[in-house]
């Protein structure tokens, strides 16, 4: 009977330790969390220099590409194209030729002014030669009217005649005067004659386009055939545009939230999507109202 209590005894003391231990050790443990013991847990924290630095605030936007210098070619003058020497996308250089309109009506034009600052001309020397004969008669009957004044002082003439010569004086010099005049208005005619014959030249001259700059024929918008209207009547049939690809801006709609962050001067990166993987470097030029 007593070897049985003493073994009951010795393993009811070993549940008892293994408790007390767990016990313990849950204590340490919550202890230990709740800072009752042991040293208190760190907050980790970075630190660096004080330094002055520039902050980079990015805003993002999509646009299309377009030229920067991209010039419309239209007809000054109406008319046929004979002649088209240029195809939608050709390289072109400044004063290249580049298309041709019907010149037969100006030509005519150009002949027409041609006889008419003739004909002008022909009236202003037959003015010319008019009053110069007229000058000479003058002279004549001023030596005449001369002569019978003398005559008249010595009594030798009367004075009907002597009026008649004074009188056909005054006429020739009236007459000198209106010729003169209506020369004026010759010399007018002729300055005008001229005028409409060099407007008539220049627009013979226009019926031939030629490159305003040096670039590439971007958009081709009529063939040979067509007819055009010229912009001295009306707003005037474009022919073609050439652009300029050395240069070239990008406009982008920027949302109106994102709008007041941007500046003339601001740098951007451009990526275009026909440029896989490549970037390009650009400048804020201008900001619409």
């Amino acid at each position: 009977m007593s070897k049985r209590k003493k073994k009951g005894s010795g393993k009811g003391l070993i549940i008892a330790l293994v408790i007390i231990t767990i016990l313990l050790l849950a204590g340490l443990f919550v202890a230990k969390r709740m800072g009752w013991v042991g040293k208190k847990a760190l907050t980790k924290v970075a630190v660096e220099e004080v330094k002055q630095r520039t902050i980079t605030e990015s805003v993002s936007a999509s646009g299309k590409i377009y030229p920067e210098v991209e010039v419309k070619v239209a007809s000054d003058v109406s008319g046929e194209i004979i002649k088209l020497s240029v195809v939608e996308g050709d390289s072109v250089t400044k004063g290249q030729f580049l298309a041709q309109i019907e010149p037969d009506l100006y030509t005519t034009q150009v002949e027409r002014a041609e006889a008419s600052v003739n004909s002008a001309k022909s009236n202003t020397a037959n003015f010319k030669a008019r009053i110069i004969q007229l000058k000479e008669q003058l002279s004549q009957a001023q030596r005449v009217l001369d002569r019978n004044r003398s005559l008249y002082n010595e009594d030798l003439l009367a004075l009907s005649a002597l009026e008649e010569s004074e009188s056909s004086v005054k006429s020739m010099e009236a007459e000198i005067k209106a010729q003169e005049e209506i020369l004026g208005g010759a010399n007018f005619n002729v300055k005008s004659a001229e005028a409409s014959l060099k407007e008539a030249r220049k627009s013979l001259k226009k019926t031939n386009i030629y490159a305003p700059m040096d670039g590439v024929v971007s958009s081709l918008n009529v063939e040979k055939g067509e007819r055009v209207v010229g912009t001295a009547q009306f707003a005037g049939t474009e022919l073609m545009r050439i652009s300029n690809f050395d240069k070239m801006e990008l406009r982008v709609d920027v949302s109106e939230n994102d709008i007041v962050k941007v500046k003339e001067g601001d740098k951007s990166t451009v990526e275009i999507d026909a440029y896989i993987d490549r970037e390009f470097d650009g400048v804020v030029t201008q900001i619409s109202n």
